[in-house]
Parts: C-alpha cells; sequence; structure tokens
C-alpha cells in the first residue's frame, strides 16, 4: 500500500496510495493555477509547480501588510441551520461513537487474545483453537467496514507498523515458531495502533457532538 517518494529536503520517506493520488491532483491544479503557488509547510513530499519556502520567509516577503478585517464579513452573512439538522447531524455523530466503541472493544479483545497465543506456540493443538475466535474477531471487523474505513484515516501509523515489521521479517528470512512469535508480536503492535485510532476518532467526535449541543441549546 506504500510507495518511495521525495520529500522536499531530498530525503526518501513513504505515502500510500491515497495521499499520492491527492499529491498528483494538487500537482495538476498548480499547474493550472495563473497565481504564484509556494509550499510553506516546510515538511512533506516535494511538489511540482510550486516554490518551496520557509514559513518565515514567506511571510516576511509576502505577509508585510495586515489584511483588511472587512473581507472576514462573510462570516456574519452565512445562513445559520435549522436546529432540526443539527439534532439529526448530532444523531449520526453519536451512532458513529457507539461504533467506533464497538471497534474499540473488538480491538482490546483482539490484542489479549493474541498476547494468549503469542504464550501457547509451542502447544500448536491450543493455538490453533484460539485461531478459531481471531477469525471471528476478524469477521466482526469485517462487518464494520465504515466505521474501519474511518478508524483507518487516523491510524496510518498502523499501516506504517505493519509494512516495517513485515519488511523485517522478510529480511530476517525466519521460519518455524520463531517466524509465528514475530507474526504474532507484530499483530499485537498493529491492533494497538488501530485502537488508539478508535480512541483518536471518538475524541473528535465528542468534540463534535458538544459542538453541535452548544448550537443546539442556543437556539
Amino acid at each position: 500500500m506504500l510507495r518511495e517518494v521525495e520529500d522536499i529536503h531530498g530525503q526518501k520517506i513513504y505515502t500510500d496510495e491515497q495521499m499520492f493520488t491527492y499529491l498528483q491532483q494538487f500537482e495538476k491544479d498548480f499547474a493550472r493555477c495563473p497565481a504564484r503557488i509556494i509550499d510553506a509547510t516546510e515538511g512533506g513530499v516535494r511538489k511540482q509547480n510550486c516554490r518551496t519556502m520557509f514559513l518565515k520567509e514567506t511571510a516576511a516577503q509576502y505577509c508585510v501588510e495586515p489584511i483588511d478585517q472587512g473581507k472576514f464579513d462573510y462570516r456574519r452573512k452565512i445562513n445559520k441551520f435549522e436546529t432540526g439538522d443539527f439534532k439529526q447531524c448530532r444523531e449520526i455523530l453519536q451512532k458513529r461513537m457507539d461504533e467506533t466503541e464497538e471497534m474499540k472493544e473488538i480491538c482490546l479483545e483482539t490484542i489479549e487474545l493474541v498476547r494468549e497465543m503469542l504464550t501457547l506456540v509451542d502447544n500448536q493443538k491450543e493455538l490453533n483453537r484460539r485461531m478459531v475466535r481471531l477469525d471471528e474477531l476478524r469477521t466482526k471487523v469485517k462487518r464494520r467496514k465504515e466505521i474501519y474505513q474511518l478508524v483507518m484515516f487516523v491510524s496510518q501509523a498502523a499501516e506504517m507498523y505493519r509494512f516495517r515489521q513485515d519488511r523485517t521479517l522478510e529480511l530476517d528470512d525466519l521460519e518455524g515458531k520463531e517466524r509465528q512469535r514475530r507474526q504474532l508480536k507484530r499483530d499485537i503492535g498493529y491492533v494497538t495502533e488501530i485502537k488508539n485510532g478508535c480512541d483518536r476518532l471518538l475524541t473528535l467526535l465528542k468534540d463534535g457532538i458538544e459542538r453541535f449541543d452548544e448550537e443546539i441549546e442556543n437556539e
């Protein structure tokens, strides 16, 4: 899922297919834009059709006059949503929050199960029995495809971790039980990162619900 690209410093980094697609679209937009495009992010992938500068350097060169405050008047003209819209949005966020809690519980059970399996590598019969439950948990995740995708949006470290561990396994050329142990340890780390993603998503959803509650209360 990852590919090697060059960052603004000329170093090799990894990006995934989705982010690479965004990069290509940005570069096409930059090429068509008649204005000067400056990348002042001071990090990330090197982008074509724009100039790379430090933020401090960019501000000193182009941000020399204060912005006319009248340009922000549009914010007072934005139409408010109906309270019913807020309530409906809040319900959707609450549903996503409940689904994320379920995904987190699956992750926690999976982590404990794989830790137990790690102690049973020398007892393949018992290990295989635990594998049945592990397959059941995988099926639960597959049935929750939509919320899984949301969690993975905030769990990019999980894919990087798995990629790195799989690459190390191949390079070390391990076999048998030792390879099995390393794979189980990899799975523990991978699912832990996904669980952390659930925590991050829960924080975002909770903040969203609180904001909707404030709007509903003020109506």
